[in-house]
């Protein structure tokens, strides 16, 4: 089984942390979407915990437009939420904050979406994605269950023959509720038929399961057909009566089923496709106490909102969530099969070989026979099946054998023994030879499950650092740790994990450790003991790479797959209060600005402020190198990273820094300039409301480079989208700015030239308003852009209620000799207000000429200078000083502001010197000592780490 945290790995590489408040959203439908694979009019939505008094009542400002025309309801009815909050939380989801939303189908999804994420309330909104069904009807060829034996169902019946206690619910297309072989399995509630509520769980009359599609307490079915019959037939090889002398027997012998219906009655016969949304049946049956949820369906799209509802019925109400792995012969994942806390299952035939139609792949969990299932249809009918469809029930009533067996296991821990004592043997069928690890652990095997006792260990958390603690630079030794968690039996000493790869770009130097005997229930994490590889530099930017991590340990044998991306296209800075992120091409905020993806825009104070914001530069609007907009509705895209961004904590100037370089071109003979980027960010006060770009210019030309200017353009989105918002200039901090022109609540952004030669063009977005002189709702062409950087224009936004504005703060005219450089430096800010903007800038002001001032200083004595440990975390830095002649010498201690920490007078004594100076009481960050003797000067920078 998968756990959140498995992707945790690729997050730590790209220093990107899941946000709560994601950047500013604009939406577009995933690619390869079709109108077939959604529905039209519908959409699921996470509000902000702030917001949810907006969807529940009492809606204002923004929101009501969207309330006007939209139907709003929970996913979970609010009178069942009243009774979970009796409870005692044990997840981390709020699901209170999750809603449905019907609007008129006219509108396009896309449309819709993005209005929903301009009310600044949604933390993110999805289509409603379509579920197939995945399992066809065949002809009858055989008459008996030969599956039964194949996963030894009838030993483990003398062992665990399930109880009516235990419920699995088949969410699907409805059950035909009068088949003999299901009617006295079907899970009967308390509440009463008398048109009330009795049971405050927000469905009325539910005795017997919910009708989704039809919004009733019937979920039985009235016609034939493959899809009206599918939950008949799963709910059969889940739970079908066993020993009763009719027809077939369900794995899950006494166990009891709950059905919901997703298919509308009046839906044709042939139908594939459910009506309502299965997820909402997911949630109904863990709230009403199904303690396995079978999932026979699947869609290619991954959802968020989805995601959180498996985790939250998992977590919250102790659910095991199985599901069919899909039918497509491929090994794509598909929905929910594989998200987090999702036991998946493929198929196998008779033959124990993997079936032809069967999904396989790194998510899958474990198979199960999913060929000629002999299983209940309509009509009190029999029909043999094919399908992961059935090979899931199989698992969930095995699942059902266990729990009744093992009463004190948690569903995770039902789960995993499942998978771990599932039969490997079948990897050695030839058939399947090129499929290792793809098909889970083994095939089910109940007996084993119920009789063997087996470590089921994980790895969860993850962290890959350099031996400084930060993220690895190309050629650099990684480390690589994890949280290891044994769900069930203890280890013994002998216990074994191994990495390894097939990615050409990754070198494993340390592929083994020995974590020594881990208990049950205990975590263990080997960061004493890391793991060692080394990435490539040529390693393309945003590839995935796979790690397969191996157990071992005397007969328990396990695998699992971590992915990481070490060379993503950005990394994310949030150290104060300012969130966002630098790309290797350039852009700031998201590297993909069309789709608000690769980054997490600009947030500060829970505001996500920023539509788009890149670079400008050249010399004349046709020698233009540019990432922004352009006047053909899209992006340019004249910057290509050259090596990996990185990101170092703490920085060598500041408490988290952001380096990298790009050029027009990775061709160096036809690269023009090669820009050199930094960006560094401070945590304390009052630096903490802004980051700040250098960026190193160098002309690689043969030529000299006149009139270069050099800008950064932004679209910031403050009040109503942007459209009521306005621009200015303040000279004595060269800050031009972006304000709400009517609240006097939202915050305010701005972008500062630290550097020299200010100059500052605020654009009216609409070209239709008063005294524009050009707008780029119509496109931002060549001209315009080189227009933006070259000459000034003061104020945008100067109607009475503001309207939508960018602006350009850049640097020029600069002259560049051939081989030569420049620098230029910006900062980018946020503040409740301009006052605390300006003020702001002048700290950014300060600082920079801080920082550019006090650098490091090579010189003939700086060979005779020694700092360490470096960095240190031992409290005290030692430091060495050597020469020739007793001298007389000064040591100065100095911050990443310039500020003068310690100064000391001592003495070279017989042509040596050794000092320690305590750092416990320093903050952590980068200092420099600084050491005097004559006239010579010799400088170390030392990192203070806690």
């Amino acid at each position: 089984m998968k756990f959140l945290g498995t992707t945790l790995l690729l997050i730590v590489m790209a220093s990107v942390h899941m946000q709560a408040q994601p950047g500013k959203k604009h939406f577009t439908l995933p690619h390869g979407l079709t109108v077939d694979d959604y529905v039209p009019g519908k959409v699921l939505v996470k509000v902000k915990s702030k917001a949810i008094g907006s969807f529940t009542g009492g809606a204002n400002g923004r929101m009501q437009s969207v309330m006007r025309t939209s139907k709003i309801r929970p996913l979970v009815p609010s009178i069942a939420q009243s009774s979970a909050r009796l409870r005692t939380p044990k997840s981390p989801i709020n699901i209170a904050q999750y809603f449905a939303i019907d609007f008129d189908e006219n509108i396009s999804v896309e449309a819709f979406i993005n209005q929903l994420y301009e009310t600044g309330n949604i933390e993110y909104a999805e289509p409603v994605f379509r579920e197939k069904l995945i399992g066809t009807p065949n002809d009858i060829h055989h008459t008996d269950q030969y599956y039964l034996q194949t996963i030894r169902a009838y030993d483990a019946w003398d062992i665990s023959e399930g109880s009516e206690d235990i419920i699995i619910a088949i969410i699907d297309s409805g059950v035909d509720i009068n088949h003999p072989d299901l009617v006295d399995k079907i899970f009967i509630n308390d509440d009463p038929v008398n048109g009330v509520d009795d049971d405050n769980n927000g469905y009325i009359d539910d005795y017997r399961g919910w009708d989704f599609s039809d919004n009733d307490n019937n979920p039985g079915i009235f016609k034939s057909g493959g899809g009206f019959m599918h939950g008949t037939a799963v709910g059969g090889c889940a739970g079908a009566s066993t020993n009763n002398n009719i027809g077939i027997s369900g794995v899950g012998y006494h166990s009891k089923l709950m059905f919901t219906k997703h298919f509308s009655d009046n839906q044709p016969a042939n139908s594939i496709n459910y009506s309502s949304d299965t997820y909402e049946g997911v949630l109904y049956a863990a709230q009403n106490g199904a303690r396995i949820i079978n999932c026979s369906w699947g869609s290619s799209f991954r959802s968020q909102v989805r995601q959180d509802i498996i985790t939250y019925v998992t977590l919250e109400y102790n659910c095991l969530v199985i599901a069919a792995a899909g039918n497509d012969g491929v090994s794509a994942p598909l929905y929910p099969a594989a998200y987090d806390y999702v036991l998946s299952v493929a198929a196998t035939n008779g033959s124990e070989e993997k079936a032809p139609f069967s999904n396989y792949g790194s998510t899958v969990d474990i198979s199960a026979p999913g060929v000629y299932i002999v299983s209940t249809g309509y009509d009190d009918s029999y029909i043999e099946f094919d399908g992961t469809s059935f090979s899931a029930p199989i698992v969930a009533g095995a699942a059902a054998l266990v729990m009744e067996h093992y009463p004190d296991l948690t569903a995770l821990q039902v789960g995993e023994l499942l998978r771990v004592t599932a039969d490997k043997s079948f990897y050695d069928v030839p058939a399947n030879a090129d499929y290792a690890h793809g098909l889970g652990k083994g095939r089910l095997d109940i007996m084993a499950a119920l009789t063997k006792e087996s470590p089921a260990i994980r790895a969860m958390n993850s962290s890959m650092v350099n031996e400084l603690g930060n993220v690895p630079a190309p050629g650099e030794k990684a480390l690589v740790s994890f949280d290891f968690t044994n769900f069930l039996s203890a280890s013994s000493a002998a216990l074994t994990i191994k990495i390894e790869t097939t990615s050409p770009h990754v070198s494993i130097s340390k592929a083994t450790v020995s974590p020594g005997a881990i208990a049950s229930g205990v975590t263990v994490n080997n960061s004493e003991n890391p793991f060692e590889l080394t990435i490539d530099s040529n390693v393309p930017v945003d590839e995935q790479i796979s790690l397969l991590i191996t157990y071992e340990d005397g007969d328990y044998v396990d695998y699992q797959f971590f992915d990481f991306v070490p060379n993503p296209s950005f990394r994310t800075i949030e150290e104060n209060l300012v969130t966002t992120s630098i790309s290797s091409n350039g852009r700031i905020g998201f590297s993909d600005p069309s789709s608000s993806n690769g980054g997490n825009g600009f947030i500060f104070d829970d505001q996500s402020l920023l539509y788009e914001m890149g670079l400008i530069a050249g010399s004349s609007s046709s020698t233009l190198l540019n990432n922004v907009r352009n006047g053909s509705g899209g992006f340019d895209t004249d910057f290509k990273a050259l090596n990996l961004i990185q990101k170092i904590t703490p920085g060598e100037r500041s408490s988290a820094e952001v380096f990298g370089d790009f050029s027009n071109s990775t061709d160096e003979s036809q690269q023009k300039l090669k820009i050199n980027y930094r960006s560094l960010v401070w945590s304390e006060e009052p630096l903490d409301k802004f980051v700040m770009l250098e960026y190193t210019i160098t002309n690689t030309t043969n030529a000299p480079v006149s009139n270069f200017h050099f800008g950064i353009f932004a679209d910031w989105d403050i009040d109503n989208n942007g459209a009521k918002d306005a621009a200015g200039w303040n000279e004595d901090s060269n800050l031009g700015y972006v304000y709400p022109k009517q609240s006097t609540t939202l915050p305010h952004a701005g972008v500062q030239l630290l550097s020299g030669n200010a100059k500052y063009y605020a654009i009216d977005n609409d070209q239709n308003v008063a005294g524009a002189p050009f707008g780029i709702y119509d496109g931002f062409s060549e001209g315009e852009k080189f227009t933006s950087i070259a000459s000034n224009r003061l104020q945008a936004g100067t109607a009475n209620g503001g309207n939508d504005v960018s602006h350009v703060v850049s640097s020029g005219p600069h002259n560049i000799p051939a081989g030569k450089q420049i620098t230029v430096a910006f900062a980018i800010h946020a503040a409740k207000n301009l006052d605390d903007l300006i003020a702001s800038a002048k700290h950014a002001d300060t600082l920079y000429e801080s920082i550019t001032t006090v650098t490091d200083v090579e010189s003939p004595l700086s060979n005779n200078l020694l700092v360490y440990p470096n960095p240190t975390r031992n409290q005290a830095i030692t430091i060495e000083m050597e020469g020739t002649t007793s001298i007389g010498i000064e040591i100065e201690l100095i911050d990443a502001k310039g500020q003068q920490l310690l100064k000391e007078q001592a003495a070279l004594v017989n042509g040596s010197y050794a000092t320690t100076i305590p750092t416990a009481h320093y903050v952590e960050g980068i200092y420099l000592v600084k050491v005097k003797t004559g006239n010579k000067i010799a400088v170390r920078k030392v990192v203070i780490s806690k």
